[in-house]
């Protein structure tokens, strides 16, 4: 889960990997088994089945993975239900997931985070009861008869993959899936968030589609006062790397995990530009609920949560701060080869963007962008729907625009990488 990955920790593939695995390892490992019998929840896992180095065991930080594959896929979903709303699974579509977690035909994508998370914590509860008693002591193995620890003594990779699953479960409550009421005390006015559902009145109001279209690619952050005081972190530039349900942008900041984004409880009569730690948060800190369609937008107020009640930061303001690219600002992606017959929804134009403070350019859900992947080796222009990892068709080089990029373009086949000579990426 360390990277990037062909099936993601959400996919319908990796559901099928865990069902069979642990159905192997069960059978394999009789703690397992002798465990489960006795109601015990949770599995322990393995390098793979008939792994005969030193006694073929399970592995302490193969658990924790995956508790974090559980983890992780529980968080694709609860981000899902946040931009679409619940709604009902699809027995085709969601088939190995259902399967996997024994949810029935009916059931829902709340329900499937919900039952992901606590799977994720069923095999962490598992891992703990066999690594508690060593003071802390997290070794390489756990005997597969005895369930005492084994092997290589207190090893490093061993605590690092546990960490990591906790610090991915870290915030991710499956309550949260439901709204959760805003601390009172916000901003004085009538809009200023409650901790009571608004009763009175014509009741919710769906808000339209924003049209932003002249809203900045990059904004910068900044405070003088209590924001920059209590939440220094926060301050600095901000990328846009996606737009919401409503394609109002998503941002990120640049040198930090911190995220500026939008965020709607109709049930609550509340909406905001809030700044929190995930983009599937829907309270935060440091919010601006008087919002206009760009977070960069004149005449908006930011708050920050000072103990139980919100104060006003008089200096705390979102600027545009967009750099001037001298790349195209929309290009059209050409191909009469294996490209066009493989990949046809590759081609087209694409509009201008900007992802990780870098000129990159849209088309529908796929982006064309630039990677630079340093732990992976990898560094080029590429198209794809997830702007954290390579897509299916790459160009290898250096260029700083799409259109100037050098040598040969190529697209995933199978699991081999070919040429396209006639594929182009000219200014539209």
């Amino acid at each position: 889960t360390f990277g990037e990955y062909m099936f993601p920790p959400e996919s319908e593939e990796a559901a099928a990997t865990i069902n069979l695995l642990t159905r192997l390892f069960c059978q394999e490992y009789p703690i397992n088994q002798e465990e489960m019998g006795a109601g015990e929840v949770g599995i322990l896992i393995g390098r793979y089945p008939g792994d005969g180095y030193a006694g073929g065991n399970p592995w302490q930080l193969l658990t924790a993975v995956l508790a974090e594959v559980f983890y992780l896929g529980g968080q694709a979903t609860f981000k899902d239900v946040k931009l679409r709303g619940d709604y009902t699974l699809s027995t085709e579509k969601n088939k190995e997931w259902m399967k996997l977690l024994k949810l029935k035909e009916g059931a829902t994508a709340r329900e499937m985070a919900r039952a992901q998370v606590a799977a994720g914590d069923a095999v962490m509860t598992r891992l703990y009861a066999h690594v508690q008693e060593k003071d802390g002591i997290i070794d390489e193995q756990i005997d597969k008869h005895t369930g005492v620890q084994a092997s290589a003594e207190s090893l490093t990779w061993s605590y690092a993959n546990i960490l990591h699953a906790l610090h991915v479960r870290k915030n991710l409550d499956p309550g949260d899936l439901t709204t959760t009421p805003r601390p009172t005390g916000g901003p004085t006015g009538s809009d200023s968030p409650t901790n009571n559902p608004t009763s009175d009145g014509p009741g919710p109001v769906t808000t339209p589609n924003p049209n932003p279209g002249s809203c900045c690619n990059i904004v910068k952050f900044s405070s003088a006062e209590g924001i920059n005081a209590n939440f220094p972190d926060y301050v600095g530039r901000y990328s846009k790397i996606d737009t919401d349900a409503n394609d109002r942008g998503i941002f990120k900041k640049t040198d930090g995990d911190y995220y500026l984004h939008f965020v709607e409880d109709i049930s609550h009569n509340f909406e905001a530009w809030i700044m929190s730690e995930n983009v599937a948060d829907d309270v935060a800190n440091i919010i601006n609920d008087s919002p206009k369609d760009c977070p960069d937008s004149a005449g908006q107020s930011w708050s920050w949560l000072n103990d139980d009640h919100w104060e006003i930061d008089t200096t705390a303001v979102v600027t545009c701060d967009d750099v001037p690219s001298t790349c195209c600002e929309s290009v059209i992606v050409s191909s009469s080869g294996g490209v066009a017959s493989q990949y046809p929804v590759y081609l087209g134009q694409y509009a201008s963007t900007t992802v990780s403070g870098r000129q990159a350019y849209k088309k529908g859900d796929l982006f064309l962008f630039y990677l630079k992947d340093v732990a992976n080796h990898i560094e080029g222009w590429t198209v794809g729907k997830n702007v954290a990892r390579l897509g299916s068709l790459a160009n290898f080089g250096a260029a700083t625009c799409a259109d100037s990029a050098d040598g040969t373009w190529e697209y995933l086949s199978g699991n081999t990488w070919t040429s396209d000579s006639t594929l182009t990426v000219s200014c539209a």
